[in-house]
């Protein structure tokens, strides 16, 4: 199976990108890279052109329906603008963090679905089990997904799975790449992010009525979201906000930053069960 590897965001070293490409290969899985994927400015990998040009270069080819992000970082925002929605219509693009806001400009755009899961260079570093359950939606992106967390508050709710990283979705607010279903489950994780940040960030949400919008949100893995030795952590103030929220809410689902990344389609029809601490999104 033939997958596009992109580069819209930031460098990476090669060492993790090629541990990922072997690891995609001995899965049966034939990468095509898209030119200018190695270039570097800054922290960008390529000037804007370049890393939209290498995205189009792909597209070229009808047959590719798998796109894969080499890495998340920064650089996305940069170019909402100019990513070809029509030309990506039946694709599948699968990454996470970063590619949060090409989710959300997708959906926005046509309501396209994609998935949230590793991205090249994090492949080497999941667990097994986060492994085996990426490259099978790769294989098969069409097929849902069952996560079980840990249980929070609120009854059973349906609804449709959208978010992914915390920070990327707050800097989308209040432009056109970001459109809320009418059911939405938000999906939320983080990394290296200050606890007062993480408040900040959902605060600003919250601002925004979206409590009064939900579903019900489902909380991946903060990583590294730690404050000073004598302050909470990022866990305690994001169930802290989301408490004010009164909404259905599920706690520690093993998606994020870590080495437990499991994939979770994102734009599909989804089910959270507080009580059970799940969420399950359906096959399409």
């Amino acid at each position: 199976m033939r997958v596009g590897i992109f580069a819209l965001s930031g460098p990476f070293e090669r060492q993790p990108f090629e541990a990922g490409l072997q690891l995609l290969r001995e899965a049966g899985f034939a990468p095509e890279l898209a030119p200018g994927v190695f270039e570097r400015q800054g922290y960008l990998a390529g000037d804007d052109r370049v890393r939209v040009d290498g995205l189009e270069a792909l597209l070229d080819d009808p047959d590719l329906s798998l796109l894969m992000a080499a890495r998340g970082g920064y650089g996305i925002h940069r170019v909402l603008p100019r990513i070809p929605h029509r030309r990506m219509k039946g694709r599948c693009v699968a990454g996470f963090s970063d590619v949060t806001a090409l989710h959300c400009a997708r959906f926005a755009a046509d309501g396209a679905w994609g998935l949230h899961c590793a991205v090249v260079t994090q492949l080497h570093r999941l667990s097994e089990p986060a492994l085996a359950a990426t490259l099978a939606a790769l294989r098969h992106p069409e097929a849902g997904c069952r996560l079980v967390g840990s249980p929070g508050f609120g009854p059973a709710v349906e609804g449709t799975v959208v978010g992914g990283n915390l920070a990327l979705l707050g800097h989308l607010v209040g432009t056109p790449h970001l459109r809320w279903p009418p059911d939405p489950i938000l999906l939320l994780e983080d990394v290296s992010e200050a606890p007062y940040r993480l408040d900040r960030m959902l605060t600003h949400l919250e601002l925004t009525g979206l409590p009064d919008r939900v579903r019900g949100v489902a909380v991946g893995r903060f990583e590294g979201c730690r404050g000073p030795a004598d302050g909470p952590e990022g866990h305690a103030v994001v169930a802290e906000r989301l408490e004010r929220w009164n909404v259905p809410v599920v706690f520690d689902l093993p998606v994020g930053h870590g080495p437990d990344n499991h994939p979770v389609p994102v734009g599909r029809k989804g089910r959270l069960e507080p009580g059970s601490g799940r969420l399950e999104v359906l096959p399409c």
